[in-house]
């Protein structure tokens, strides 16, 4: 497209971007989480539908995948549109929806997590972690390493040789909101809620997840499932952050995940060839049907970060004009079809932003610590699930 139109694109409906690229839309086979109708994943599905994408729409309940599912098809052919069950707040549930857009055997193009939820309260899901944590980041994180297979597919057979893409729903609160020393790791292993017997799990330390081999198996398209150790979960330190610095610190997570993801899968001994998956993180704005901040009260926000920078960070939030859901969804599409995005990088208003948490810049081991934090968390949940589904085998035997 022409370089006319780049100063205003921050301007420009989600539809509108679409069309601009709608050559890289045609033919891709797009996963969205979120996409109940009046929503941000909503909308996004719409568009690419529109322009010849192929969209599996994932829901959080039944009902809400149903209406979803009838409104696209009022408008495109209806096998291009297919709907399925996702509850983030519950590994079984991303389990199962994995399974069923894996059956469908189709390579993966697009993943847009756009699913999350903002709480005033902290809440615990059914796999013992703290809910906005596990909506927004862990539950996403762990649906796309089970989709990675198919990801890595559609990015070496693309019709048109662009990687396949991840784009994560962030948020300008990491920015506001997060310690400036980033996220807290030893925290986050003992933030679980044992969710079984004491036996389940019952490993010293943690995954050992050594760089280079997850590095192999990502890239050969293996799914990162993991070792047959536990985190250290059984002293729960859940309640000791309030919901808001869970939400802000998910948000965090999602940008470090971005770049370690597009780390992962860029194969530096052959700098010639497109890595077959890269990621980017969104910040889609703040627009009405999303929006949980603006009745926040000063007070709060100093108690949060500190009264310092409050005043100075507060005003970039509070100063952000509100967008219609056309609007807000708009980078979202942006990333999902520009050929120049930038791996690795986060987004806002359709051009990468540097109003990112410190620890995004000054500490370059920080997605690595992560990523092991996180296949620790998920490792101890499913070595739960597995010792509950034995103990009821064994109950109705």
């Amino acid at each position: 497209m022409g370089g006319g139109i780049t100063s205003t694109l921050e301007d420009l409906e989600a539809d509108i971007i679409a069309q601009c690229w709608a050559r890289s839309c045609a033919q891709k086979f797009i996963v969205i989480t979120g996409c109940s109708i009046g929503g941000l994943g909503f909308e996004t599905a719409r568009v690419l539908a529109k322009y010849g994408a192929e969209v599996v729409v994932c829901c959080r309940t039944q009902e809400a995948c149903d209406l979803a599912v009838e409104e696209l098809r009022s408008f495109v052919a209806p096998h291009m549109i297919h709907g399925f069950v996702l509850n983030l707040a519950s590994f079984r549930s991303i389990q199962q929806c994995a399974e069923s857009i894996l059956a469908l055997n189709r390579p993966i193009h697009i993943l847009i997590n756009n699913a999350a939820t903002k709480e005033v309260s902290v809440q615990v899901t059914e796999d013992g972690f703290e809910l906005q944590w596990q909506v927004n980041y862990l539950g996403p994180f762990y649906f796309t390493n089970l989709l990675l297979p198919m990801l890595v597919q559609g990015g070496m057979t693309s019709h048109d040789g662009r990687s396949a893409r991840v784009v994560n729903l962030s948020s300008i609160m990491q920015y506001v909101y997060c310690s400036d020393k980033g996220l807290n790791f030893e925290h986050l292993l003992q933030a679980v809620e044992p969710t079984c017997d004491s036996n389940c799990g019952s490993g010293s330390g943690g995954s050992d997840i050594n760089d280079e081999d997850t590095t192999q198996r990502i890239r050969s398209g293996s799914s990162l499932s993991p070792s047959a150790s536990s985190s250290k979960g059984k002293r729960s330190s859940i309640g000791s952050k309030n919901a808001l610095r869970w939400y802000a610190d998910s948000k965090l997570a999602v940008i470090l995940w971005s770049k370690e993801l597009s780390r992962l899968m860029n194969n530096s001994d052959e700098p010639d060839n497109a890595p077959p998956v890269i990621a980017m993180s969104v910040h889609p704005g703040i627009s009405p049907s999303t929006n949980a901040y603006r009745s926040m009260t000063y007070t709060a926000l100093a108690q949060t970060v500190g009264l310092v920078m409050v005043k100075i960070r507060s005003t970039v939030f509070l100063t952000e004009k509100h967008k219609s859901i056309p609007l807000a969804a708009a980078t979202t599409v942006y990333c999902a079809l520009n050929g120049r995005v930038v791996a690795g990088e986060y987004y806002a208003d359709c051009k990468i932003s540097d109003l990112v948490n410190d620890s995004v810049k000054n500490d370059p081991e920080a997605g690595k610590k992560l990523w092991e934090v996180s296949m620790q968390q998920i490792d101890y949940r499913l070595q739960c699930i597995m010792a509950e589904d034995l103990a009821l085998r064994q109950g109705t035997s």
